[in-house]
């Protein structure tokens, strides 16, 4: 899943905070890309994506996030 951030200051905290969680991570170009390795299907991973980002973003408020694909 790719995710676009619009403050890229926030790119290394964002980063860490899905390497921590066991994330696979990637740049590509603008965005990150969020693989889930032990997911069991695409759907489980998108899930597991979208709730850690929310928690992100609850620490991060003001930092806007687009989920690209």
């Amino acid at each position: 899943m790719r995710l676009r951030l619009f403050d890229p200051a926030a790119l290394p905290e964002l980063r860490q905070h899905f390497h921590r969680s066991g994330f696979a991570i990637a740049d590509d170009g603008e965005r990150l890309v969020i693989r889930r390795p032990d997911a069991l299907n695409d759907e489980q991973e998108r899930r597991e994506v979208e709730l850690h980002l929310q928690v992100w973003q609850t620490m991060h408020p003001d930092v806007r996030v687009e989920i690209a694909s």
